[in-house]
């Protein structure tokens, strides 16, 4: 388990790489799951319980499916479970950084520096240059933010 943590606390400072971790469904599974936890969390501090797992679900699904979709567009379908595994478990432990950080300036950095750990395991997972990986990761945000925006009539309707 420490050794898991270690990895993705290496991936975060970009000293490890997507294919550094197993490859593994349990692990994938364990990684959304915090993913979603540490999102779910944070949302909470914005919305009712109902909705705010509804937005954690919904950016945990967005994760998902952008990062298959991508892998499957470049023909590499076989790296979903160390991509996926690499992207959820790093978006965890920014959300959690992230969390005592909600009102301050210093998410801003936060945001960025998630952008670049998610565009270097994109640049290797996707076997692309550095670039076409920021523009990747650039694209992932805009969508999952696109979605949040399009669940928040929702939710505010449940309050």
């Amino acid at each position: 388990m420490t050794a898991l943590l270690t990895l993705f606390l290496n991936l975060c400072l970009l000293r490890a790489k997507p294919q550094d971790l197993p490859a593994s469904g349990r692990l994938t599974g364990a990684a959304l799951a915090a993913y979603f936890l540490a999102g779910w969390m944070i949302t909470l501090t914005q919305q009712p319980a109902g909705p705010a797992v509804l937005a954690a679900l919904a950016d945990s699904a967005v994760l998902a499916l952008l990062t298959h979709t991508v892998l499957l567009l470049r023909k590499h379908p076989e790296r979903l479970a160390q991509t996926l595994s690499a992207l959820a478990g790093t978006g965890a432990v920014i959300q959690l950084i992230a969390w005592p950080l909600l009102a301050t300036p210093a998410l801003l950095a936060l945001l960025v520096w998630n952008l670049a750990i998610n565009a270097h395991i994109l640049r290797h997972a996707l076997e692309v240059r550095l670039g076409p990986a920021i523009l990747i990761s650039v694209g992932f945000l805009l969508v999952s933010v696109t979605v949040a925006l399009a669940l928040a009539p929702l939710s505010q309707g449940a309050n």
